[in-house]
């Protein structure tokens, strides 16, 4: 089964507990099987006579079973939750991992909200899926044999009446097969929009008022729920079809039965404890045959999680080269070109960025300034025609996962901080990471963040979205960040915005004093940045003209 050779390494990573989980299983079906032959031989003793110790001797083994049952039953559901929450995650990080690795590009093209709800509900019942038909499968081919076995033993008419209701339920699986997976797959892609809908209403909250469009996009999540509820109401009118039909036999069979054990009673060749006997194993063995049955729609299900994981996991991942570099000196770019769809961003761009530089990037806005550093730093390499290179080594031959956390620290104009102290955004590491805090202490003087710090603590926490921080306050953090790595490469995107007249000179004053080891590179519309640069790279966007000038130049 496709599914469960998905599977398989994950629950072979955790083979010991699923054997216990197995071994307990299994114990608790045969005491089940147990059940029945006690209850019908304590029967018939009741019926026609027998001792006091006898009754008392079923009585207790009666219940010992049972009382057994319920501890293995416990221990089982505590191996249960420990591996399925493990497997589910294990599975949840290899898909997160391998989404982490592709392209920027298809990230940006994908609802972040849906993209999460279906990689961790799909996770999970293909997971929820395997361990638990591995389990039922096990036990009810057990149930199914041996009281299949011990009916035929006893009377072959009720064991043919089992195979011809066998066949009944077997065909039916084969009829509902493919409308059912049909079916489920519709439902679930209108759940995910629907999902990402609902997302939509909180994550715009303050931009719904400012536009004044809540009844515009309320209306949007209207759409995406008579999606979801029309799919929901035809997948209901398929599924009840199916257990209708399921039901339908199960009637059947069991009037079967009833006539099969009633002349069979009044012939006087059934005691009343045997009728029992093979009520109760007929019943077992109906069910055998239900679940196999209805594993098909449950089957069906978890193969449209699986198809959907699988294609996610079948997506190219980024290039990345295996060269380690210690340091960089320089970056070239020769006639590198990039696009967004059709539309050029940039065009021919030949230049070269040396230590020792300060290289301000600038142009109007959507000229592709942002764009260039995100080409500097290879991610949309594969979709970069033209060529970039670190010491002049292709960056596709360079593992650029390693350079960017070594060798390269960028602050954006409007970062995203993780949700955490100031001190994990600073060093991405935990709370017993090492800190300089006399280096600490320098660059947040120049950033004029000394007091900040001092009175948050570097142990302050960012809330989600750092909205317990202002919008300057996370740009600082940011430059802080970059300024206390200290790499060889230091990109900064306007970084005069959060900062005041005499920080922003404080700065740059630092950063003339550092450039002779570094390659800096900043975006900037700022006078005050471009007059202290060493050179100016001045994008146009789809023209193509890149000029390399010197400040004051035209």
């Amino acid at each position: 089964m496709t599914i469960l050779k998905f599977c398989k390494s994950y629950m072979f990573s955790h083979k010991r507990v699923l054997i216990l989980y197995f071994i307990l299983t299994m114990s608790g079906a045969f005491a089940g099987i147990a059940s029945p032959y006690i209850t019908g031989r304590f029967l018939d003793s009741l019926i026609y006579g027998t001792e006091f110790d006898v009754i008392v001797r079923f009585s207790i083994i009666f219940g010992i079973i049972n009382i057994v049952s319920i501890v293995i039953n416990y221990a089982a559901s505590q191996l249960y939750i420990k591996l399925q929450t493990s497997v589910v995650f294990e599975l949840n990080r290899d898909v997160i991992k391998h989404v982490q690795n592709l392209s920027v590009s298809f990230i940006n093209n994908q609802d972040t909200a849906y993209l999460t709800q279906k990689v961790n509900n799909d996770s999970r019942e293909i997971m929820m899926f395997c361990i638990n038909v591995l389990r039922d499968s096990t036990i009810y081919v057990l149930l199914l044999i041996v009281p299949f076995a011990i009916l035929v033993a006893l009377n072959w008419i009720i064991g043919l009446a089992l195979l011809v209701f066998l066949f009944l339920y077997f065909a039916m699986y084969f009829a509902f097969k493919k409308p059912l997976y049909k079916m489920d797959f519709i439902y679930k892609e209108k759940q995910s929009a629907y999902f990402a809908s609902l997302y939509e209403q909180f994550s715009l909250t303050k931009k719904i008022k400012i536009e004044s469009i809540q009844n515009v996009i309320l209306g949007r999540l209207d759409k995406t729920f008579i999606g979801v509820r029309d799919s929901a109401i035809k997948k209901q009118r398929l599924t009840h079809l199916f257990t209708s039909s399921d039901s339908i036999v199960l009637t059947l069979a069991q009037i079967a039965l009833f006539a099969i054990g009633g002349v069979q009673i009044f012939n006087n060749n059934f005691t009343v404890g045997m009728f029992t006997m093979f009520f109760s194993y007929f019943n077992m063995i109906l069910s055998s045959s239900r679940y196999f049955y209805n594993v098909s729609a449950v089957y069906q299900n978890a193969l449209v999680a699986h198809n959907r994981i699988t294609e996610l996991l079948g997506k190219k991942q980024e290039s990345c080269g295996v060269l380690n570099l210690n340091d960089i000196t320089s970056i070239s770019t020769d006639n590198i070109c990039f696009g967004y769809g059709e539309h050029n961003v940039i065009k021919g761009l030949t230049t070269v960025l040396s230590k020792g530089g300060i290289y301000g990037v600038v142009g109007h806005n959507g000229s592709g300034k942002s764009t260039l550093i995100n080409l500097i730093l290879g991610l949309y390499i594969d979709e970069t025609n033209g060529g970039i290179a670190y010491d002049n080594i292709n960056i596709r031959d360079i593992d650029m996962v390693s350079v960017r956390r070594n060798l390269i620290s960028f602050a954006e104009q409007e970062p995203s901080l993780i949700n955490g102290t100031i001190r994990y955004n600073l060093i991405f590491d935990d709370d017993d990471g090492e800190l300089d805090y006399y280096r600490l202490e320098k660059y947040s003087e120049i950033l004029d963040m000394k007091e900040f710090i001092d009175t948050k603590t570097i142990n302050y926490v960012v809330s989600e979205k750092s909205n317990n921080t202002s919008g300057g306050e996370k740009q600082k953090i940011s430059i802080l960040k970059v300024l206390y790595r200290d790499t060889p490469i230091m990109i900064f995107d306007e970084p005069t915005s959060a900062l005041d007249s005499v920080s922003s000179k404080r700065l740059i004053d630092y950063l003339n004093q550092i450039k002779k080891d570094k390659i800096i590179i900043i975006i900037t519309h700022d006078e005050r940045i471009i007059n202290r640069c060493t050179s100016l790279l001045t994008l146009n966007g789809d023209a193509g003209n890149v000029k390399v000038t010197l400040p004051g130049e035209s």
